[in-house]
């Protein structure tokens, strides 16, 4: 079972200790999932997946460019809940993909979507 927390998604336990440590996962106390009443943990509604292009993937942890990524979403999220979820400065993101088509950022997602966001792209 998957659970969020404000932007983060967790598909397993952190080790988390007595010490305050989450073994890695960069969290304090109170972002911690695992320590008991520091935080309101809800299960997710929806998965979708996700793959971040170009110089998108360095907003999000451990994101390579154009690999595809699983992310748990409240239901009835939009386009914008996912780019906010993320991290992503408004102002970088410009292109949305759902399911292969071009959709606005206030597009609803559905369980399983397949999302694409792409930068702007400047050239000439």
């Amino acid at each position: 079972m998957s659970h969020y927390l404000g932007t983060a998604t967790f598909l397993r336990q952190p080790n988390y200790d007595s010490n305050g440590d989450c073994g890695g996962w960069n969290l304090s106390c109170a972002d911690c999932l695992w320590a008991p009443g520091a935080c309101d943990v809800r299960e997710a509604a929806m998965q979708v997946r996700v793959k971040l292009y170009a110089s998108l993937s360095r907003y999000y942890g451990k994101a390579a460019a154009g690999v595809p990524f699983e992310i748990d979403l409240p239901e009835n999220a939009m386009i914008v809940d996912l780019v906010n979820r993320l991290k992503l400065p408004r102002e970088e993101v410009k292109l949305f993909f759902v399911k292969g088509r071009a959709r606005p950022i206030d597009w609803p997602l559905g369980p399983g979507d397949e999302v694409g966001i792409f930068p702007l792209i400047g050239g000439g």
